[in-house]
C-alpha cells in the first residue's frame, strides 16, 4: 500500500502547483459557474469515434503488442523502449504529420522526461524526512 499511497500523494502535490500556477497566470482564484455549463456542452458533444478509436487502438492494441513482445527481450531493453516512448511518439509525429514544437511543446517535453527525476527527489526529500523523525 506504500507506493500506490506515494503515488497519489504526487499526483495530488502536483495538481496543486499546476492550479497555483494556473492562479499566478490568471490572478483569479474564482470559479466561474458559465464555465461548467461551457464545459458539459463540450461533453455532450464529444466525438466518440475518435474517442473510441484512440482507446482500443492507439492504447490497448498498442499495449497489448508490447506486452507480448516483452516476452522476448531483456528488461533492459524493455526498460529502454519504454523510457523512450514519448521520444518515439514525437518522433513519429514529426516524421508522419509534419508536427512542430512551439515553446509549450518543449516545456511538455522537459516535463515528460523530466518528471522521474523531479519524482525521485521528492521521494528522496519524503524519506530522509521521515528516517530523521
Amino acid at each position: 500500500m506504500g507506493p500506490i499511497i506515494y503515488v497519489v500523494f504526487i499526483i495530488a502535490l502536483s495538481s496543486i502547483v499546476w492550479y497555483l500556477i494556473g492562479v499566478v497566470i490568471d490572478g483569479n482564484l474564482t470559479y466561474h459557474p458559465s464555465s461548467w455549463a461551457s464545459e458539459m456542452f463540450v461533453i455532450m458533444k464529444f466525438p466518440w469515434i475518435p474517442a473510441l478509436y484512440t482507446g482500443v487502438f492507439s492504447t490497448g492494441l498498442c499495449l497489448w503488442i508490447e506486452m507480448t513482445s516483452m516476452r522476448d527481450v531483456s528488461a533492459t531493453e524493455t526498460a529502454i523502449v519504454y523510457g523512450l516512448e514519448p521520444v518515439w511518439g514525437a518522433g513519429f509525429a514529426w516524421f508522419f504529420l509534419g508536427e512542430r514544437w512551439g515553446v509549450s511543446g518543449w516545456f511538455g517535453a522537459a516535463l515528460v522526461l523530466g518528471h522521474q527525476e523531479v519524482y525521485l527527489y521528492l521521494f528522496l526529500i519524503i524519506m530522509v524526512v521521515i528516517l530523521h523523525f
